[in-house]
């Protein structure tokens, strides 16, 4: 004999189990669970393999979903989660995701979903389909208004965006609707014109930044989109309004440089007035942040034709022939590691041997060649100095070298 009923766990168990049928009885049995469930300190594998079932085989029942997903994070909140089999938590949290994605217009189901899935130790730890999820929380965010939806859905992607593997990062060029980065700049303006306002949350522009230069990756569609939907207008009020916040400033900075890299854009890009405010950033205190804007230089100086230029609205004879001071400071930066930073895993290593081959633009040489010790470093540890020595001495031997580069070049092999 079973006994079902609504009293205690095991009865609650057997109801989930004996009446899949019975949408009524499951939803109350679901209610009672989350009541009992609250104060739980260790999760159950057995309670959370039943919801499972239930959320799977119910997955067209918003009823269901809203009952199941609050019991969910009864027993997977904080590090809870970490007592449940592996297979379990996967098939859990992919079923969030296909529920998030089945009623994108319920804003109480998307905001039971979200409060699941906001651990950041979960979302780092287990495995699951990590593109749904980015696919999720970006249609949330374009659905909603609601500032604690709006910083959820953010919080969650940027998380998954940053800990991506080379796999992942190779599937960001399937996202391409324009919505999605449409919803992310305007987050960036309504934070941007809250700045310094008591309720201001800086998190959320920091971790929109990302988003924005993570799906970049090797996604022409999204770069595209960026120059439609006047992301360089945003970027430059930004700049000018986190002009003491170097986080906010190298972010900027890394989309900028891939926007640089992007021939059929960069017409658009040098012809804006932001380049005037990165070329203002060339000296900045921050190394990575000097890095970048003299990399957005390098990538003008090497690309755009003398015809392309407007004197009058950027002057670039310092950075053309005044390099004496470029070449001393990646000297003397020449050993210093910068390939900590995860936005660098983008750098493209074809691109950065092609600048280094443009022997009539010195400065971009200079540039190129500081990013390839970065590119190596970052792809073949910091132990390994011979790949980049290649290239120099490489350099030193063609006749098409300039004396200066070669002397540059020399000097460096001589710090290895």
């Amino acid at each position: 004999m079973i006994v079902t009923g609504e009293t205690n766990e095991a009865q609650i168990l057997s109801t989930l189990q004996t009446y899949k049928n019975r949408q009524t009885y499951l939803q109350k049995a679901l209610y009672n669970l989350f009541i009992i469930t609250r104060n739980y300190k260790e999760t159950s594998a057995e309670i959370l393999q039943n919801i499972s079932d239930v959320m799977i085989s119910k997955l067209k029942s918003q009823s269901i979903q809203l009952a199941a997903t609050t019991c969910v994070y009864n027993l997977t909140k904080q590090n809870m989660y970490q007592k449940a089999p592996t297979l379990l938590l996967t098939k859990l949290i992919n079923t969030i995701i296909t529920v998030m994605l089945s009623f994108p217009d319920t804003l109480v189901l998307q905001k039971n979903c979200l409060i699941v899935l906001c651990n950041e130790s979960m979302l780092n730890n287990c495995i699951y389909n990590k593109l749904e999820c980015i696919k999720a929380t970006l249609e949330c965010l374009s659905n909603f208004k609601d500032q604690t939806t709006i910083s959820s859905s953010i919080a969650i992607c940027a998380q998954v965006c940053l800990n991506a593997d080379l796999n992942l990062r190779k599937q960001f060029k399937k996202i391409k609707e324009q919505k999605y980065l449409r919803s992310l700049l305007n987050t960036i303006l309504i934070h941007m014109r809250r700045f310094g306002h008591i309720h201001h949350d800086e998190s959320v522009t920091h971790s929109s930044l990302d988003i924005i230069f993570y799906l970049s990756e090797e996604n022409s569609d999204w770069c595209r989109s960026f120059i439609t939907l006047n992301g360089l207008n945003v970027y430059h009020e930004l700049i000018e309004v986190f002009e003491s916040d170097p986080s906010a400033l190298f972010k900027i900075l890394c989309m900028m440089y891939k926007l640089s890299e992007i021939a059929e854009i960069r017409s658009i890009l040098f012809s804006h007035s932001i380049s005037k405010g990165i070329k203002r950033l060339l000296d900045h205190e921050d190394l990575n942040i000097n890095f970048l804007s003299m990399g957005y230089i390098a990538n003008f100086l090497g690309h755009m034709t003398y015809s392309h230029w407007d004197w009058n609205f950027i002057k670039f004879d310092d950075m053309k022939y005044a390099l004496k001071p470029r070449i001393d400071f990646v000297k003397l930066n020449w050993k210093t590691n910068l390939s900590q930073m995860p936005e660098y895993k983008q750098l493209s290593l074809d691109y950065l041997l092609e600048l280094t081959r443009m022997h009539n633009e010195p400065f971009t040489q200079i540039w190129s060649i500081w990013a390839l010790n970065v590119y190596y470093s970052i792809n073949c540890g910091l132990k390994d100095t011979n790949s980049c020595k290649i290239v120099l001495n490489k350099l030193v031997n063609e006749d098409e070298t300039s004396p200066l580069i070669k002397k540059f070049c020399s000097d460096l092999i001589s710090l290895n």
